[in-house]
C-alpha cells in the first residue's frame, strides 16, 4: 500500500478568495517601447556632450543608488574602473531624454553604477591603482578617455 495521499484535494469556494481586478494585457504586438537610436562615441566625447550631472543624471531614482557613502570604498566602483583601464568592454549605456519638466536632458535607465564610477574616476574622487586620474601617464589618461561607449538613447518614456 502506498504512503501517498491519493484522495483529491477538497474543492474551494471560489467566492471565499481574494479577487484582484482584471486587467487586459498588452499583446507582444501592442506592447511596444519608445524609439531609441544607438550612438557610439568616446569617453571624451561622451564627457563633453552628455556632462554627467549638469545634462545627463547618473543618478535618476529610477536607478538604484550607490550603496557606498564613500565612493573610494565602493569595490564595485574600484571593480568597473578596473576592468575599464585593463580593456574591458564598457557595453551598452541605456539613457532616456527628460521630459520639460526636469532639470537634466537625459537620465540612466541603465549602466548607472558604470557611468557613475568612470566619471568620478575622471573627477580624481577614486583611485586605480593608488592612484587618481590626474596621476596617469599620458598615455593612460588618452587609453582611457578614447575607450568607446555604446549608448541606447531613447525617446521619453
Amino acid at each position: 500500500m502506498s504512503a501517498i495521499n491519493k484522495e483529491k484535494p477538497p474543492k474551494v469556494n471560489p467566492t471565499l478568495l481574494p479577487t484582484a481586478p482584471v486587467v487586459k494585457l498588452k499583446t507582444k504586438k501592442e506592447l511596444r517601447f519608445p524609439p531609441y537610436v544607438n550612438r557610439s562615441m568616446t569617453l571624451r566625447e561622451f564627457f563633453m556632450e552628455f556632462q554627467p550631472f549638469l545634462k545627463f543624471d547618473l543618478n535618476p531614482i529610477t536607478q538604484r543608488p550607490p550603496f557606498y557613502i564613500d565612493d573610494e570604498q565602493n569595490p564595485k566602483y574600484k571593480g568597473i574602473i578596473d576592468k575599464t583601464m585593463r580593456g574591458m568592454s564598457l557595453g551598452i549605456w541605456t539613457l532616456v531624454e527628460c521630459g520639460e519638466d526636469s532639470p537634466f536632458d537625459w537620465e540612466s535607465l541603465d549602466a548607472g553604477n558604470r557611468g557613475r564610477a568612470i566619471w568620478h574616476f575622471y573627477q580624481n574622487e577614486i583611485t586605480w591603482e593608488g592612484r587618481y586620474y590626474d596621476n596617469l601617464s599620458k598615455e593612460e589618461k588618452e587609453y582611457l578617455l578614447n575607450r568607446t561607449v555604446s549608448l541606447d538613447i531613447y525617446e521619453p518614456m
